[in-house]
């Protein structure tokens, strides 16, 4: 199940990547609409240009992951003033009060334990040191910290991210029809500039997120095979 989920983790995220390219070129030109056939080719390309990344950039892997952590918290904190000084801001009512039931169920707590699908997504990634723990230096100390500190480190990051999201993402109706919700967050600076810089810095940290989960996904199956626990382990397993 670890495997299938990390396999379906990078897909999902190159998936993400992709939907970043559309909310980009949205900033500029919003009728443009993009058909399934491009977001294949794309998402394809982005799995390409990460496999080689991985296969003959491996070394700068360490740099890399060192760049994405001073990237990811720079990049919260551009994108989290931009948003709370220039957008209009939803009341606080509507923030910590209000909860509408729009996913069709009659349940409030069914519609909130299908909606916990989408935030688990956010927090996952903690567990990826566990996967490259042969290559860790003192694992038995490291990994478990690593786990610990990133887990509560995001974990606190996204709570504060997502109250500003709420003050500032405008109207739930135009969240719900959009299918970039977020650009919506972005747009509501009033700047397409902007708009299109805070998108430029996620769709890079994403997209680093991805080179990184790619290794994990790699070390994990070739462990795997090596025990003889997936098809053709004799072939993944010697690679």
């Amino acid at each position: 199940m670890s495997t299938l989920g990390w396999l379906a983790s990078v897909a999902s995220s190159t998936y993400v990547v992709t939907t970043q390219i559309e909310a980009m070129i949205e900033v500029y030109a919003p009728d443009f609409t993009f058909t399934s056939w491009q977001y294949t080719l794309l998402m394809w390309a982005f799995c390409l240009i990460t496999i080689v990344f991985n296969t003959y950039a491996a070394g700068v892997l360490p740099t890399l992951e060192i760049i994405s952590l001073v990237g990811h918290l720079l990049g919260f904190i551009v994108n989290l003033v931009p948003l709370l000084v220039l957008c209009p801001k939803n009341s606080a009512y509507d923030v910590f009060v209000r909860f509408e039931n729009s996913s069709g169920y009659s349940s409030n707590g069914a519609a909130f334990l299908i909606s916990q699908v989408t935030i688990i997504y956010c927090n996952l990634g903690s567990d990826s040191v566990v996967h490259i723990s042969e290559e860790v230096n003192d694992a038995s100390l490291t990994v478990p910290r690593c786990m610990w500190w990133s887990y509560l480190g995001n974990v606190s990051l996204g709570i504060v991210m997502l109250i500003a999201m709420l003050f500032c993402i405008g109207p739930l109706e135009d969240v719900l029809e959009s299918d970039v919700p977020y650009l919506l967050l972005f747009n509501n600076t009033g700047s397409p500039a902007l708009s299109l810089a805070l998108n430029i810095i996620l769709f890079l940290l994403i997209y680093s997120g991805n080179i990184t989960a790619l290794a994990t996904c790699g070390r994990e199956m070739w462990a795997f095979a090596r025990d003889k626990g997936l098809p053709w382990s004799g072939w993944i397993g010697h690679m």
